[in-house]
């Protein structure tokens, strides 16, 4: 379709000179100069390039999807928890890398539109969150906490909060905080 624009185009272009330019030669006889065939193959032959460079961008934007899908690859951690408490609503997050086939489920009843998510609708919500948070196995209980909370953007007037992470190296940290106005109550 594009080498047919083009071969239009400069049709076009050639009888605009023609029109506009002086039709006779030095003896007074009209003549037309018509571009040659090499030449037009020249002006198809940048089209190709064009579209050379459109398939380009195109393999690059496949790779960068690939590369999004695989982000789960470039974390330490082979497993998540987040469970947060908050009265009679709750939010979790359940990450499991699984040997390269990663699992996961996000549910959230702290409003009226509670849900659950699972499968590629939460690994496509959290590709954005767990890369993103600053954890290792040397990570005290309250920075794991710390960065639940800021990741996932949840409320700090939790009643209770339970973060489990495991490592890819064996380590694992297991953090909880509950709410201590909650437990002066319960007595």
């Amino acid at each position: 379709m594009k080498k047919f624009g083009m071969a239009a185009l400069t049709a076009v272009f050639a009888t605009g000179l023609v029109a506009c330019g002086d039709t006779t030669d030095d003896e007074g006889q009209d003549t037309v100069e018509v571009p040659a065939e090499d030449e037009m193959d020249d002006d198809l032959d940048t089209d190709e390039d064009d579209t050379d460079m459109d398939d380009d961008t195109t393999e690059d934007t496949d790779s960068q999807e690939a590369a999004a899908e695989d982000w789960f690859e470039e974390l330490n951690f082979e497993q998540f928890q987040l469970d947060a408490e908050y009265g009679e609503q709750t939010f979790m997050v359940d990450y499991d890398y699984n040997d390269g086939e990663p699992q996961a489920v996000i549910e959230d009843n702290r409003d009226d539109e509670a849900g659950e998510i699972q499968g590629e609708d939460a690994l496509d919500e959290l590709a954005t969150i767990l890369p993103e948070m600053n954890i290792d196995d040397q990570a005290t209980e309250e920075e794991l906490i710390e960065e639940a909370i800021m990741a996932f953007e949840l409320d700090e007037d939790y009643d209770e909060i339970e973060v489990e992470v495991e490592f890819f190296n064996d380590a694992d940290i297991d953090a909880d905080d509950e709410d201590e106005d909650e437990d002066e109550n319960n007595l």
